[in-house]
């Protein structure tokens, strides 16, 4: 009983520290953008297409006795097309993501630096931020991996902080300010936000491989992420003077306390650390299991792409995360909610305990539903670039 409640714990808590990363620190902007009432509109729905495509995709990987990483899922589901098509999609998205977690890491160790008289320009801090990575994954994962647990509760533990310190200075009267035309302009950065489907095959094998278990701590630990990032966007955009919700240096002026405002850029670097991890150990295991390469090209393919990125990319984290969750993480998604299902309708000999009869909402209403919504994302995303 012990031990199935501990795995519990870890497997909610791999999946809360993977979801609240560098995005949470784009909502409070986009909820300055569109406003409170409208962005929070978007961003329950969203979480909740979030969760059910989490489940989905645990139901996928608790019917399959083979361990495997998101495309080779699809491959064993519908053929090498597939598993080529999720395996570009995977790459990017993932890839994507550490791009901006260097960004945005570089960004908040430049912050500390600064308080201790260090000046030195953003892209050294960049670069500093991706060789502790390196070193981290290439030497230390077992390690970090073992402590992820206590890092991750002292990360929502510094954000419960942060949003209690925000909450007294919100302006209350600015959330009749809405901006319903721009609706959907948040659509990549809240996916981005939300999106932990890289993790859910980690937490499935965390959990024991229980799908009882797994399923709980997947919705607790989505909720308890959408609830954090949400309580974050909102009142740190009412906190802070217009125009400013998006300005990371602003964020550090709604701690009252002149020598608690580190806390703002070491809550920014345990967040994006412990996802640029958590994505690199899911890359890694992707290329090893499903693509069949020595760890030696894993580790090359992950940490080499998001390095070269930083210099042949336009450095907005913003604009980065806004792509990453809009187009790729939405065609993942998308993938994701297709191949449950066709698993789910499939009609054969119970091979893993999660071999069960699904009800109909569940198999084909909730997949149709979500797929409605990344396909939106998607064509959005491509309308503004082409507009």
């Amino acid at each position: 009983m012990f031990k199935g409640k501990k795995t519990l714990v870890r497997a909610t808590l791999t999946l809360i520290g993977t979801i609240i990363g560098a995005g949470i620190f784009g909502v409070p902007a986009m909820m300055e953008r569109v406003g409170v009432i409208p962005g929070s509109v978007l961003f329950a729905a969203i979480s909740v297409v979030v969760l059910a495509t989490h489940l989905l995709l645990l139901d996928v990987v608790a019917r399959d006795p083979v361990r495997r990483r998101f495309p080779g899922y699809l491959g064993e589901i519908f053929g090498p097309w597939a598993k080529r098509l999720g395996t570009v999609t995977h790459i990017l998205q993932i890839s994507g993501a550490n791009f901006a977690y260097i960004v945005l890491g570089g960004i908040f160790i430049a912050e500390l630096a600064s308080v201790c008289g260090i000046d030195i320009g953003v892209l050294t801090w960049q670069i500093v931020f991706w060789g502790v990575g390196v070193v981290t994954v290439v030497s230390m994962l077992r390690v970090v991996s073992r402590i992820e647990s206590l890092l991750t509760w002292l990360l929502v533990a510094l954000l419960v902080f942060l949003i209690g310190s925000a909450v007294p200075q919100a302006d209350i009267g600015r959330i009749a300010t809405s901006s319903w035309g721009s609706f959907f302009a948040p659509f990549g950065v809240f996916l981005f936000a939300m999106f932990g489907m890289t993790v859910i095959p980690e937490v499935y094998e965390i959990a024991g491989r229980r799908i009882a278990r797994s399923r709980l701590a997947v919705i607790i630990g989505t909720l308890v992420a959408a609830v954090v990032t949400w309580s974050f966007g909102v009142f740190i955009h009412l906190a802070t003077p217009p125009g400013m919700a998006g300005d990371l240096g602003a964020l550090a002026h709604v701690i009252n306390m002149p020598a608690l405002r580190l806390a703002v850029p070491l809550i920014g670097f345990l967040a994006v650390i412990t996802s640029f991890i958590t994505n690199a150990f899911d890359l890694q295991a992707m290329i090893r299991l499903d693509l069949r390469q020595r760890p030696i090209v894993s580790k090359i393919i992950t940490l080499g792409i998001p390095f070269v990125l930083l210099f042949i990319v336009q450095r907005d984290f913003l604009a980065a995360i806004d792509v990453v969750g809009a187009l790729f993480a939405a065609s993942n998604g998308l993938l994701v909610v297709v191949a449950a299902s066709a698993v789910l309708r499939r009609r054969t000999r119970p091979r893993t305990e999660a071999d069960t009869a699904s009800p109909f909402w569940w198999r084909v209403i909730v997949p149709t539903v979500a797929g409605g919504v990344f396909v939106l994302a998607i064509l959005q995303r491509v309308a503004s670039i082409a507009l």
